[in-house]
Formats: C-alpha cells, sequence, structure tokens
C-alpha cells in the first residue's frame, strides 16, 4: 500500500462514525481493522503471511521468515487510556511471554511505541519511543509516515537499528544495550517459569483500584488473605488478571456459578463473583445498585458497606467451615 493510498482512506475516517458506532466507548476491533491493518499493510507487512491474530494473549503479533516474533501489537477501544497501568503491564508480559522487547498500543486516537529494554522490572515507569494521534496519521505530520516506517517498517525492525538506536537514548543513565538485554532474558526466563496466574499482590490490586476508583479493594483484599491464611488447607488465593479469587483445593467441589472458583471480586468493575453448590445449597448474591455505589463513594466506608462486605465474608467462612 503506498503513502497516498493510506492517506486515502484515513482521511476518509470519520472516528464517530466508523470507530465508535453505536458503541459508547468504540469498537476494539474497528481500531484493528480499519486503522492499525492498513497501517501495517504501508509499513510493508502481508497480513496474510507476516501476522498472527490472537496469539496467545496478544491481538497482533508480527513475525518473521522463521515465524518468530519481532513485534507485539495490543488494540484497545477508540476511548480507552493506553497508559493503564494494567495494559502496559499486559503488553509486558506479552513481550517477556514472545521474548520480544518492542511492542505498540494502540486505541487508534492515541498510539505508542515501547521498548521493555528501557526498563525490564516495571512498565508502569517506562517511557515511549514514539507517540502520535490518528489526527497526526492523518495529515503525516512532520513525515510521521515515513518515520514509522524506518523505525518498525518490515525492512527496517528484521534488523532494529532504528529501534536500537531509540532505545538506547532512553536507558537509564550508565546502562549498556548489551545490559538492557541481559536483563530482559533473564526477566524472559523468569515468566516462561512462573505459574500463570500469581499470589495476591496488594500493591498490584491498589494500584488498579486507584485507577478504577474502587475503594473497598483494601478490605476484601485483607479479608481474602485472612480467610486463606485460617483456611490454607481448602483453599488458594489467586490475582488472575484484574480479579482476585479464592479457590477451593478441593476439586470435587461443584462450582456452578463462579467463573473462578469459591469467590472472586474484579477490582476493575466492583462485581462480585460467588458460587453456588449443590450441597451446601448456598449463594451469596450482591445487589448491583449497592457494588454501583461502592464504586462511586469517595470517602471512608460507610457503615452500611461495611456491615454488607462484612457479612459476604462471614458467609464464605460459614462455607469453608462446612467444606470437608
Amino acid at each position: 500500500m503506498t503513502k497516498d493510498e493510506l492517506l486515502k482512506i484515513y482521511n476518509s475516517i470519520e472516528w464517530k462514525r466508523d470507530i465508535i458506532g453505536k458503541k459508547i466507548r468504540g469498537s476494539e476491533e474497528n481500531v484493528k481493522i480499519k486503522i492499525i491493518l492498513p497501517l501495517l499493510e504501508f509499513l510493508g507487512f502481508n497480513i496474510y503471511h507476516d501476522l498472527d491474530f490472537e496469539l496467545g494473549r496478544a491481538d497482533i503479533v508480527l513475525l518473521d521468515e522463521r515465524e518468530c516474533p519481532l513485534f507485539v501489537i495490543e488494540t484497545k477501544s477508540w476511548n480507552e487510556q493506553i497508559t493503564k497501568i494494567k495494559y502496559l503491564e499486559q503488553c509486558w508480559n506479552n513481550g517477556k511471554w514472545f521474548k520480544c522487547p518492542y511492542f505498540m498500543i494502540t486505541s487508534g486516537r492515541e498510539t505508542a511505541i515501547y521498548s521493555i529494554l528501557c526498563n525490564t522490572s516495571d512498565m508502569a515507569h517506562s517511557h515511549p519511543l514514539v507517540t502520535f494521534t490518528f489526527s497526526q496519521l492523518q495529515k503525516n505530520d512532520n513525515n510521521l509516515l515515513e518515520n514509522l516506517n524506518q523505525l518498525v517498517g518490515k525492512f527496517f525492525l528484521k534488523e532494529s537499528v532504528v529501534l536500537e538506536r531509540a532505545t538506547i537514548v532512553k536507558l537509564p543513565y550508565g546502562k549498556s544495550i548489551e545490559e538492557a538485554r541481559g536483563e530482559f532474558r533473564e526477566a524472559c526466563h523468569k515468566y516462561r517459569h512462573e505459574p500463570e496466574t500469581r499470589k495476591l499482590s496488594y500493591q498490584y490490586s491498589e494500584r488498579i483500584a486507584i485507577e478504577n476508583r474502587v475503594p473497598y479493594v483494601e478490605f476484601l483484599s485483607n479479608q481474602f488473605q485472612l480467610l486463606k491464611n485460617k483456611y490454607r488447607d481448602k483453599i488458594i488465593l489467586e490475582l488472575s488478571g484484574k480479579s482476585t479469587r479464592l479457590k477451593p483445593k478441593i476439586p470435587k467441589l461443584p462450582v456452578q456459578e463462579c467463573r473462578g472458583g469459591l469467590t472472586e471480586f474484579n477490582v476493575e468493575s466492583g462485581m462480585i463473583y460467588v458460587m453456588k453448590t449443590d450441597n451446601l445449597a448456598v449463594y451469596i448474591s450482591s445487589e448491583y445498585k449497592l457494588i454501583k455505589d461502592l464504586r462511586t463513594y469517595n470517602g471512608s466506608f460507610k457503615d452500611k458497606i461495611k456491615e454488607y462486605l462484612q457479612q459476604y465474608i462471614n458467609t464464605i467462612e460459614q462455607v469453608l467451615e462446612k467444606m470437608k
């Protein structure tokens, strides 16, 4: 695809009609198909042979002739904030999984290209190599398309010379690119040998909660931890993605209505999922309005909220007491 053909496509797009459509935040698939795929074709990639979609947990992976990952792309819906910690850590983990240090995260409206080599320990404090907007793409602002081609075009990406130069500029003072590569290899090795679900990290949950204004995450995190310590022979406490959950160690427990096991709470949406069993006939329910109130409440816990959550924890404990 030529530059003129790409600009013609981009300038024909009306984002409210073509990307947002009838959805509040817009469609991630619209961003992928209407903005990112044409850009990749312009950059020299064959969408049938050079790309793999939904590979592992990544939306798009650019591959070389040996089908080794060159670059990872994560797409979000138009109105999403691509700098959210959870999104950066998702990309960071994808990079370690594919042993590929370079990735793009995009909402279509905003796009950023990162190198994990700049900070192999915490993507939340890493700075992008390049950022640009859809408006800048439409105008080819400051020869943006030509610069992107030299940075991540198919011909240039194989050698990664320009990407490497951009990475070196962002490295911490005194660190060489060889040291950064060594740290990245070690991080990849550790990640490959860690379980996919991690133990509860209060710091991680707290950061997501702050982003999404969920004020009760500390209470539930602490209560789940206490239950785990008290019933360590019966349950496992896990953090997977954006949910914190209690899973029963007893595999025969007939869990039907909780996706993660005994119970879990989603620290992003504020929803609580619970179990239902035939033999115990226990169903812990939550009122949607109350959960919604919890999300929008900025102050300390009201007595009603504390009482409700404590009752929720007490009911779980009753279930654990009855488990054989």
